[in-house]
């Protein structure tokens, strides 16, 4: 090594100098490059503590809450704030008629999903009066109001383990019988049979399926929960043209039995709801049907540019 650095200094490295250098070099640098995977983990371990410490900190529930007595959804004078300072919603107003079903549109942003997340239960903290059957939600106990509002949106969490056991998490005593029925109706069964059936593996968040495959369980497992209030949440984005049509299927099919709210970006998706509210910067400012909403209206203007765009797209809208 001494004679090497001798040569460099000299000008005059032979190859076999100049190949040891370089090897020591790299030995050199392996503690540093270590030292910075190191720093990675441990940060990365940090963030997965605080995570668990936010989960440890939360209020346990209340003894003695109450369940709701219908599935008529309420909202009056909404208003809610994530970081306390700056408002997302400013005084929302909503009706969802038990049995009916209601579209919520609006470009991203408007808060569209915050509603949603107050409505199932996962945003507390808000201002104004919001019922579920008659009974403020904050006083429903949460395992009363697991039973009555099913959330599903565009990534619905799916667990490493096998398709039994993943929507068994929807209906715990569930048949086989009664998961493949859930799955026929999701049409994903033909995919499965040809796997390993309800035994089939899904890795963490099932990685080893496609976008719109993954969508189609989720569904399957919202279906075999039953509940009677259904919150849909951009559930078909994302995802191919064929299992955006199923998924919208099985959704439109739900709207005649269940309260179904449909959350979505793409119009032609909302155009047959019982009523449409139109949300701008977090505030309602029209609702209707797809007929009854003022042309030039804000709905409308949305309604146009999509078509227009879908149809460059080569997708039209059919209204």
């Amino acid at each position: 090594m001494v004679m090497a650095v001798t040569q460099l200094r000299a000008g005059h490295v032979d190859v076999g100098g100049a190949l040891t250098i370089l090897l020591l070099s790299a030995d050199f640098f392996i503690p540093m490059r270590q030292l910075g995977s190191f720093f990675h983990i441990a940060m990365n371990g940090m963030a997965a503590s605080d995570r668990i410490f936010r989960l440890l900190d939360l209020p346990e529930e209340r003894p003695g809450g109450l369940a709701p007595k219908g599935c008529d959804i309420a909202v009056r004078g909404l208003r809610f704030s994530y970081d306390g300072a700056r408002e997302v919603l400013h005084g929302v107003d909503m009706h969802f008629p038990a049995g009916s079903f209601t579209a919520i549109v609006g470009e991203s942003g408007c808060g569209k999903s915050t509603i949603a997340a107050i409505l199932s239960g996962k945003n507390r903290g808000f201002d104004g009066s919001v019922t579920i059957g008659g009974v403020p939600v904050c006083e429903i106990r949460e395992e009363a109001l697991m039973q009555t509002v099913t959330y599903v949106g565009h990534a619905s969490y799916l667990f490493k383990g096998s398709v039994r056991d993943n929507l068994r998490m929807g209906k715990p005593d569930a048949t086989d019988d009664a998961l493949w029925d859930a799955l026929e109706r999701v049409r994903i069964a033909g995919f499965l049979r040809a796997e390993a059936g309800l035994d089939t593996l899904l890795t963490e968040q099932a990685g080893n399926l496609s976008g719109g495959q993954r969508q189609r369980l989720a569904l399957a497992r919202a279906l075999l929960h039953d509940s009677p209030v259904y919150i849909f949440d951009e559930a078909s984005s994302n995802i191919d043209v064929e299992s955006e049509n199923d998924v919208m299927a099985q959704i439109h099919a739900l709207a005649r039995t269940k309260t179904v709210i449909l959350i979505s970006h793409r119009l032609a998706n909302v155009a047959d709801a019982d009523n449409i509210y139109v949300m701008q910067d977090g505030r309602v400012v029209e609702s209707g049907t797809h007929m009854t909403l003022p042309q030039g209206g804000c709905y409308d203007r949305l309604w146009r540019a999509q078509r227009e765009l879908e149809r460059y797209a080569g997708r039209e809208v059919r209204a």
